[in-house]
C-alpha cells in the first residue's frame, strides 16, 4: 500500500519548498518518495534541449530564450516553462487528460515497483498536481496560497476545485537573511501523519 499526497498551487507559490520541508518531518514515520507527474516531460525536454534537470527547474525557467541563449533556433522566443507546458498539452491531447497521472500511478504499482526494499509505509509526495483529474487521483490533496501568486489561466493553470483539498496552506514570505517561504510545517506534518494513518 502507498499513499499519494498531491500539492496544488499557482507558479512560484512555493510547492517545491513546501515538499522539501514537509518531507523532513515525515521521514521518521514513513518512507517518503518525492516524484512528479511531469517527470516524463522533464526527461523529454532534457533529451530535446541538452539542458540538465536543474537548468530546466531553475527559478529563471520563465525567462524567454533569445538567439544567444536558446539551445537551438526553433526555441527562440520560448521559455523552459512554455516548452514543458507545450509538451504536456501535446501528451494530454494525444493520450488523454489522465495519461501523465496514470503513468505516475503505474510507476508505483505492484508490478512496476519493488516494495520489498521499503520498510515503512510509503508516501509519495507529488508537488505538481495541476488538473482536476490529477487531483482526483491523489489520496490527499493540499492547496497552497501566497500573496502575489495567482493562477494565470490556461489549460493547466486554472487550479482545481477547492473542495478537493484536505487542507489549504497559506505560505508566508519571511525575510531572514534570505527570502524564505514559511508556514507551520511541524503542525501540518503532525496533522498529515494522523490523516495518512486513516487512509
Amino acid at each position: 500500500m502507498s499513499v499519494f499526497i498531491g500539492i496544488n498551487g499557482p507558479k512560484r507559490v512555493g510547492k517545491d519548498t513546501f515538499v522539501e520541508q514537509i518531507s523532513s518531518y515525515l521521514k521518521s514515520d514513513f518512507s517518503v518518495i518525492v516524484d512528479r507527474i511531469a517527470d516524463p516531460l522533464y526527461r523529454w525536454a532534457i533529451s530535446i534541449t541538452g539542458l540538465s534537470y536543474s537548468e530546466l527547474m531553475r527559478p529563471e525557467k520563465d525567462t524567454v530564450w533569445n538567439a544567444d541563449t536558446a539551445p537551438f533556433p526553433n526555441l527562440v522566443g520560448r521559455s523552459p516553462r512554455s516548452l514543458l507546458l507545450d509538451l504536456g498539452n501535446f501528451t494530454r491531447d494525444a493520450y488523454g487528460e489522465d495519461f501523465l497521472v496514470n503513468s505516475l500511478l503505474n510507476k508505483y504499482s505492484d508490478k512496476m515497483f519493488d516494495w520489498d526494499k521499503i520498510n515503512k509505509l510509503p508516501i509519495i509526495l507529488v508537488p505538481d498536481v495541476r488538473t482536476q483529474c490529477e487531483a482526483d487521483s491523489m489520496d490527499i490533496l493540499i492547496g497552497l496560497e501566497r500573496e502575489g501568486c495567482a493562477f494565470s489561466g490556461g489549460r493547466t493553470e486554472n487550479g482545481v476545485n477547492k473542495d478537493s483539498f484536505w487542507k489549504t496552506v497559506k505560505m508566508q514570505n519571511v525575510q531572514n537573511g534570505n527570502l524564505q517561504l514559511a508556514c507551520d510545517y511541524r503542525k501540518i506534518a503532525d496533522d498529515l501523519i494522523k490523516r495518512v494513518k486513516l487512509c
